[in-house]
């Protein structure tokens, strides 16, 4: 439960709800956890796919990277 731990923990601190994946739910289904996660847009990987999985801009890598830091600061 950690992951769901630290989740919720990072949303408390997310006051306008912007910088951290909200959770909607989470279960524990025979020690199996399952969390529920707001509708966000593509993935990651649908991005690579989509471009043919050429590397990333380095500005989208830079605007990734900024906006990971501000989640956890």
């Amino acid at each position: 439960m950690l992951e769901v731990d630290m989740l919720q923990l990072l949303g408390k601190y997310d006051i306008n709800g912007t910088c951290c994946v909200q959770i909607q739910n989470w279960l524990d289904y025979h020690n199996h956890i399952s969390i529920v996660f707001e509708m966000l847009g593509p993935s990651l990987y649908d991005f690579l796919r989509k471009n043919n999985y050429s590397p990333f801009p380095v500005n989208l890598v830079r605007e990734l990277g900024r906006q990971l830091l501000e989640c956890v600061a």
